[in-house]
C-alpha cells in the first residue's frame, strides 16, 4: 500500500518548508541580507534604519538572531497549538483527504528536530 507512503512525504515535505521558510524569511533573514525591514509605517522604516546604522556590528548580529529566535518560535508555538487541536479537540492534518501523522511527540517536535540539522526523519 502506498498511499500512507505519499501521505507522509507531503507531511515531511510541508515541515521542512516551514522549517526553510522560518530560516531563510522574516524580518531576521531580510535584515541579515538587506540591511532594512518592511514596516506598515515609512516613519518607522526610517527611524528603524538611523537606529540600525547606530549600531556596532556584533550588536547588529545579536538584534538579527533575536529576530529570527522569535520567528522560530513562533513557528514552533503555531505548530504546537495546532498538535493540541489535533490530539484534543479532533482537528486534522490531511492530504488529499487522508490524515498526515507526525512522528516525535507533535509538529512542532518534527518542526524543532528538523530546524537542528542533526535529526533525519524516521525510515518508514
Amino acid at each position: 500500500m502506498t498511499e500512507p507512503k505519499i501521505v507522509q512525504d507531503a507531511y515531511k515535505s510541508f515541515i521542512d518548508d516551514l522549517v526553510s521558510n522560518a530560516k531563510e524569511m522574516g524580518s531576521g533573514s531580510r535584515l541579515a541580507s538587506q540591511g532594512n525591514l518592511i514596516l506598515e509605517s515609512k516613519d518607522d522604516e526610517k527611524a528603524f534604519k538611523k537606529l540600525f546604522s547606530q549600531l556596532s556590528p556584533s550588536q547588529r548580529d545579536l538584534l538579527i538572531r533575536v529576530l529570527q529566535e522569535e520567528r522560530h518560535g513562533a513557528f514552533h508555538d503555531l505548530l504546537a497549538a495546532l498538535t493540541w487541536q489535533i490530539d484534543c479537540n479532533g482537528f486534522a492534518l490531511t492530504f488529499q483527504g487522508e490524515p498526515m501523522q507526525y512522528y516525535e511527540g507533535g509538529l512542532h517536535c518534527d518542526f524543532v528536530g528538523r530546524a537542528s540539522g542533526d535529526w533525519e526523519w524516521p525510515q518508514e
